[in-house]
């Protein structure tokens, strides 16, 4: 009897190509320690437009977040060495930003699943397909990579994957994503999370622009760097896409 590995579907609609045909999977660490880098907002900076980056699944030590088709081409490898790249690879990005070794565990899972699920038997590192140092604690702890690849063989032929409601309500279609503002206050506090009972990860002076990416009871998430913040629309003047 297989067992449910359960994962949300966020499909993004921009920083990919087409025709992707897998022969391999990908993994990938997100190299972000911050508190709030973690699947969900690391789905919102895929969506971003202008990253040029994307994955087609990216898991932390709670979830597991699909955000393209097989059939799309992810932006991930970067310069190929060899015969693999971003047009014949299933990309996996690991949240490094808490529990590391659930969330290495969940991609283990994953992987087995996808493995089972598409026939797919190779299994890289981005390493391994541009040379770049990634996933960085895999390369420089290589026994992770033995163990990750042990864990993944062992659990062949026990997972199926279940898709689960999306995450996100749906939103107030007043206002749409995709647009740019101005930071009205004299000093806006960029939180980690939708209300101030989140931590504060940064600050924003008075008019500062911001690229906005969704409003949700009040408040936009933003484009902030490599992460995505959290700022109350009170204070921001939007001025369009």
């Amino acid at each position: 009897m297989l067992e449910w590995l359960p994962y949300r579907e966020r499909l993004i609609p921009i920083n990919h190509g087409f025709g992707n045909k897998p022969v391999a999977i990908v993994i990938h660490e997100t190299d972000n320690e911050m508190p709030s880098a973690g699947a969900l907002n690391h789905s919102l900076y895929f969506s971003t437009p202008g990253v040029k980056v994307s994955c087609h699944y990216v898991v932390d030590d709670n979830e597991i977040i699909r955000l393209l088709s097989h059939d799309k081409v992810a932006w991930h490898c970067g310069k190929p060495l060899g015969k693999y790249s971003n047009q014949n690879t299933i990309g996996i990005e690991i949240c490094v930003n808490g529990d590391y070794y659930s969330a290495w565990y969940r991609a283990a899972r994953l992987v087995a699943a996808l493995m089972d699920q598409t026939g797919i038997s190779v299994l890289l590192r981005h390493k391994d397909v541009s040379g770049k140092e990634c996933p960085k604690r895999m390369i420089e702890n290589p026994v992770l990579w033995v163990q990750f690849q042990r864990v993944v063989k062992s659990h062949r032929g026990r997972w199926q994957l279940q898709k689960r409601p999306n995450w996100e309500p749906a939103m107030d279609n007043s206002k749409n994503g995709g647009q740019t503002g101005i930071v009205k206050a004299s000093c806006l506090n960029v939180r980690s999370g939708r209300g101030v009972s989140h931590s504060i990860i940064g600050t924003l002076e008075q008019g500062t622009p911001v690229d906005l990416l969704y409003y949700l009871k009040g408040w936009w998430s933003i484009d902030f760097g490599p992460n995505v913040g959290y700022v109350s629309g009170k204070y921001i003047e939007e001025t369009g896409q």
